[in-house]
């Protein structure tokens, strides 16, 4: 028998005595193999609840925003002139829409808000925020005649509904202490419900000719907005348009910069869980140390006995090496099975809701991982590995004379 095969068969041996014979050994061992097992079902669960809230966002974002933005304050017609050009000659981008967004405040009959406007050229685009309205339709209206579409949230703070008159102010446009700031009127002609962020009750859209007379910005933008056909490709296209303009001024941002506070902190809250959960499988080597240390006092004859008989110092440490690897790998796959069983099953399903008056979406969304998956699996091998060294270095410096005439 070669000496692979010698140290496979006498861990192997190991393990399934002492988990039959010597009872405090095979509960120590257990509680270690449940306690691994419990540390990777954790970790690939929430992972992956992780990866599913975080991809739904994504997938929200890029749906109502815009996967590149050019910006500056004021920008001239012929600088959004320029942008278009060069949108229309990058086959990546779908289509651009100049506009003007800025601060303004929206007055009714029952108060005041501060709100953002959104005023838009759409020149027959369809805008993705339409795809939202719940009420109304997405009308802005036109320069003489302008009309609102408004946040649900933003309609119950005011009191207004469809059909009704709001005037929208523009404080900032005051030009001194004692002049009258410009104010547009018009009437609600939708509400959208959106649940990204504070588009609902921060947020009015108009028309692009409205927001220049309220913000006295005749000829004039603040953006222009580049919507892709895929949104992955918003680096590429922000990098060439940086590259074919001068403007100095001009700021060029992806739709994930835009956002990089809020994707920095759910990147910390994943690293944070991984090390969190991280710390059962620690606990559960703890208790596997434990239980080899316990196993090698209860071997110490058996181990000068192999001595004895050829086994050297480096095959004794890799039978009880190998007791680690036995309950590291039993748990580990009974984690990593029981995680992927219930990740598959919610992502087929949807059994565990949420409740969708509070959530913009009704079950956990989840996303499996085979990077996490593996991620896990490493990590808990390694952690189980390492908790065998102790024991198999004190059962490696054994003297077969001193262990063969060990009493218990």
């Amino acid at each position: 028998m070669s000496k692979s095969n010698f140290v496979k068969t006498i861990a192997w041996r190991y393990f399934r005595v002492s988990r039959h014979d010597e009872k405090l050994i095979s509960i120590v061992s257990t509680i270690s193999i449940i306690g691994v097992a419990l540390g990777c079902f954790a970790l690939i669960v929430t992972l992956s609840v992780l990866n599913g809230f975080q991809a739904e966002i994504t997938s929200r974002v890029t749906t109502f925003e815009p996967a590149v933005m050019a910006e500056a304050f004021p920008m001239s017609n012929a600088t959004e002139t320029h942008l278009i050009d060069l949108g229309e000659q990058n086959s990546e981008v779908k289509y651009s829409v100049p506009l003007i967004e800025r601060k303004a405040m929206v007055s009714s009959d029952i108060g005041n808000e501060v709100v953002y406007i959104k005023a838009l050229s759409l020149n027959g685009e369809t805008y993705p925020m339409s795809k939202e309205v719940i009420a109304g339709s997405f009308d802005l209206g036109t320069r003489a005649e302008p009309k609102f579409v408004i946040g649900y949230q933003l309609a119950d703070k005011v009191g207004v509904t469809i059909g009704d008159e709001i005037a929208i102010i523009s404080p900032l446009e005051a030009r001194g202490p004692f002049q009258t700031p410009p104010v547009i009127r018009g009437i609600v002609s939708g509400i959208f419900r959106a649940e990204l962020f504070q588009y609902d009750d921060l947020y009015i859209f108009t028309n692009l000719g409205a927001g220049q007379q309220l913000f006295r910005l005749s000829g004039k933008f603040t953006g222009v907005e580049y919507y892709l056909h895929n949104f992955e490709m918003s680096n590429n296209v922000a990098g060439a348009i940086k590259t074919q303009t001068t403007n100095e001024s001009l700021e060029i941002n992806t739709w994930r910069q835009r956002h990089q506070t809020l994707y920095n902190a759910m990147t910390m809250e994943k690293w944070g869980s991984l090390i969190a959960l991280t710390l059962i499988i620690i606990v559960a080597t703890f208790n596997l140390i434990s239980s080899l240390v316990m196993l090698v006092l209860e071997k110490i004859s058996e181990i000068g006995i192999l001595k004895t008989i050829g086994a050297d110092d480096r095959m004794v440490q890799r039978i009880f090496l190998r007791q680690g690897w036995y309950v590291g790998g039993i748990g580990t796959a009974i984690g990593t099975v029981l995680g992927i069983g219930l990740v598959l099953f919610q992502s087929y399903t949807g059994f565990f809701q949420l409740p969708g008056d509070i959530y913009f979406i009704n079950a956990v969304p989840v996303i499996l991982s085979p990077f996490d998956v593996a991620l896990v699996i490493i990590i808990s091998l390694i952690l189980s590995l390492l908790a065998a060294v102790y024991p198999a270095k004190q059962a490696e410096k054994l003297q077969p004379i001193e262990a063969i005439s060990y009493e218990h």
